[in-house]
């Protein structure tokens, strides 16, 4: 189950094999695109972002600027930049 409003999302420049998702596992990685259960509101996806299960963007303190090296928030519109990795139950 997924909770997207106002979300834009670039996609992704490969697809991944059935080999992946296991290397991916292994490091402990999120498989490309979003995972179980998030929630995501006033969000821009790039390309080739990884988000896992239970991840909740939303800025809800209403932010306006923030720079970090997971995201970017401009104007209370978080930012994801490309190939970032969200490790679940990640709460931005």
């Amino acid at each position: 189950m997924y909770n997207l409003e106002r979300v834009v999302m670039m996609g992704a420049d490969f697809y991944e094999a059935d080999d992946d998702f296991g290397r991916d596992l292994t490091r402990e990685v999120p498989r490309i695109g979003i995972g179980e259960n998030c929630v995501l509101q006033n969000v821009i996806i790039d390309k080739n972002v990884r988000i896992g299960d239970n991840v909740t963007i939303t800025n809800e303190k209403q932010v306006k600027n923030r720079e970090t090296a997971l995201y970017s928030i401009r104007d209370g519109i978080v930012i994801i930049p490309k190939n970032t990795a969200i490790k679940s139950g990640t709460v931005i």
